[in-house]
């Protein structure tokens, strides 16, 4: 590509030529060179930012001798946006073992950091940026600024990136050594710890089964909305009663449940991987075989699947209840003033897990017992369930002494009383 070059070049050696470039209407003010790639058998053409030849002789060097090291460390000499190699990456994370709502996330993410990174070139990436992206992100929420991203959207959409850096120094587009420093940088820890589940008391959940028991009858509702309360209310009970991960209430299928002299058992599927599935039995009591089946009741009517294969909690158009109504449960938790916990902990579906487990302890049930039956660790048990509010806590450990304390202050009152 003589043309590339106006005038006179020097040449440097058989590999590296160096000249002006040809412009539109003149020659650059500027040298460039054109530097030959044996490996790759290519030619590439860089600016040396000098107008004396003798320094762009030197620069033209330099870069021959950067790009052979490179040739030879097996990483990318030429230019690659960041956005190509979103793009080999979510084509080659596809070829995987995923679901497609999987896949709808994964695809959301990844344009979330196309939008971030820009069509910039792989190379000038920061590890500064990576951090940058969690308070760039925190404050580009599609879904309005009065949503928070909550920490547990974060930590997964770092775990994509970090994933995603792999496969960029995999493929040679940055260096190993920049990778293992922004593994090593802690920059996730910037986000903050995953946002822990509040738990309903037993009042409160009595009064939120209470309250959806009968808000379908609410007037000006359409055949959908009566429908979906309807749902939400038993939904809200087997939860209470079995303490499923909302996961495993997603992927409940009818032939799952089946009975038992003592009420029923459920055959609980949580998450999926490409090599293997975790499974559980459990036994729950025959109240929640009852709302299964006022459940089923309710979508037999409308012609929807009830077989063995047909999912237990679905919409009303009949497809699968991806989300399990969480609006629905956030608005009846709003109207009830249950959004937040006594610690500011977010209330929602998955609370009712909390709740079981919290009930299940303090009635005295043994956590070996218990982290058996919600499929969960011994530590996990000890670390987030059965801590319940700080009263309850002190009661429990304090309650013999505050009572006593409480009963001789009341007889010493009414001794002084009696004096006066």
């Amino acid at each position: 590509m003589a043309s590339w070059f106006s005038g006179e070049i020097e040449k440097v050696n058989k590999q590296v030529v160096v000249g002006k470039r040809q412009m539109a209407d003149k020659e650059s003010e500027e040298y460039y060179a054109r530097i030959w790639l044996p490996k790759l058998k290519k030619y590439k053409y860089v600016g040396l930012d000098t107008r004396s030849l003798t320094n762009a002789v030197l620069a033209a060097i330099k870069k021959q001798a950067l790009f052979e090291v490179r040739e030879d460390e097996g990483l990318v000499v030429f230019r690659t946006s960041i956005s190509s190699k979103i793009k080999d990456y979510r084509d080659e994370y596809f070829k995987r073992s995923v679901s497609e709502r999987r896949k709808v996330l994964v695809r959301s993410q990844l344009q979330r950091f196309e939008e971030f990174f820009g069509s910039r070139s792989v190379g000038s990436i920061k590890i500064s940026e990576f951090k940058d992206y969690i308070e760039w992100r925190k404050l580009n929420n599609r879904r309005g600024e009065q949503y928070t991203i909550s920490n547990s959207a974060l930590h997964s959409e770092v775990i994509l990136m970090t994933s995603f850096a792999g496969f960029l120094a995999n493929n040679g587009a940055i260096g190993e050594r920049l990778y293992r420093s922004l593994k090593g940088s802690g920059w996730a820890n910037f986000i903050g710890k995953k946002e822990t589940r509040g738990a309903l008391t037993v009042e409160q959940y009595k009064e939120l089964r209470n309250y959806t028991a009968g808000w379908h009858s609410e007037p000006k509702l359409d055949e959908r909305a009566v429908y979906t309360r309807q749902i939400v209310h038993w939904l809200l009970r087997v939860a209470g009663h079995t303490g499923l991960r909302t996961i495993e209430l997603k992927n409940l299928r009818w032939g799952d449940i089946s009975d038992h002299e003592k009420g029923c058992i459920l055959s609980v599927k949580g998450k999926s991987y490409a090599k293997r599935e975790r499974f559980r039995k459990i036994l729950s009591d025959a109240d929640t075989l009852d709302y299964l089946m006022k459940i089923r009741s309710l979508t037999s009517d409308l012609g929807y699947d009830v077989s063995k294969n047909g999912f237990v909690f679905v919409k009303f158009n009949g497809s699968r209840a991806a989300d399990l109504w969480a609006q629905n449960i956030r608005i009846a938790l709003s109207r009830l003033g249950m959004h937040r916990e006594t610690e500011n902990r977010r209330i929602s579906l998955y609370s009712l897990r909390h709740y079981f487990a919290t009930r299940q302890i303090e009635a005295g049930i043994s956590i070996y017992d218990l982290s058996e039956y919600m499929g969960t660790s011994v530590s996990m048990i000890e670390k987030y369930y059965g801590k319940g509010t700080h009263e309850k806590l002190g009661m429990r450990v304090m309650g013999g002494l505050i009572e006593e304390v409480l009963e001789d202050r009341l007889v010493s009152e009414k001794e002084i009383a009696a004096d006066d």
